[in-house]
Formats: C-alpha cells, sequence, structure tokens
C-alpha cells in the first residue's frame, strides 16, 4: 500500500486553487468521524492527511479553461449517461429507463 497522496482542492468560482500533498492513512475512529456527520449520520471511515507541503496556485489556468463558464464547457452529448454504459457494457437485464431510475435513486439514497 501506498501512503502519499496529494490533493487539489477547488472551490466554485474561484480561480485559485489549493495543493496538498502528503501521507495519508484511511481511520475509523468513532471520536474523529462524528465531528463529520451529515444529517446526523457520521462518516464510514475517515481520511487523514500528513500535510507534508500545502500551496496555492494562481487561477491563470483555471480562468484559460473556462471551468466555471457553462458557455465554454465542450459538449457532452455524445458521452454516454453512466446508465448507457452499464447496460451497453455488462449486458444488463434491466431496460435502459430501468438503469436510468435505479440510479438516479441510488444517487439520493447514497448521498449521506
Amino acid at each position: 500500500m501506498n501512503p502519499i497522496i496529494s490533493l487539489l482542492f477547488l472551490i466554485p468560482g474561484n480561480t485559485e486553487t489549493l495543493r496538498v500533498a502528503g501521507r495519508a492513512r484511511i481511520v475509523r475512529d468513532a471520536e474523529l468521524q462524528h465531528p463529520f456527520a451529515v444529517n446526523g449520520k457520521d462518516p464510514l471511515l475517515c481520511l487523514v492527511v500528513d500535510v507534508q507541503e500545502a500551496f496555492m496556485h494562481c487561477g491563470k489556468s483555471s480562468v484559460r479553461s473556462g471551468i466555471w463558464k457553462p458557455e465554454m464547457w465542450p459538449d457532452r452529448s455524445n458521452v454516454p449517461t453512466v446508465a448507457e454504459s452499464v447496460k451497453a457494457n455488462a449486458r444488463a437485464a434491466e431496460s435502459l429507463d430501468e438503469l436510468e431510475r435505479n440510479e438516479a435513486a441510488m444517487t439520493v439514497a447514497r448521498l449521506y
């Protein structure tokens, strides 16, 4: 197992980013997990990062990419949905409509 981790933090609308690198470990500790509860539900695990480097990046690449400007986003009309990919590649018995409904329901059910 390789504990090296690098994280890039983006805040919608901000062009600057924060990059953090270090060593990570996954822990199961109720005392640590509880402060991160959402809607009364504690997370199953926590990721603890021993930070070795942290620095800001200027926003030039964010501005160039248009990441926060939907009118600059690429056309995704030819990109299959998750349900379409499952239907095509996993030989699912369910219809595409059933897969799409199940995916939508599971997304909401797994939020917290």
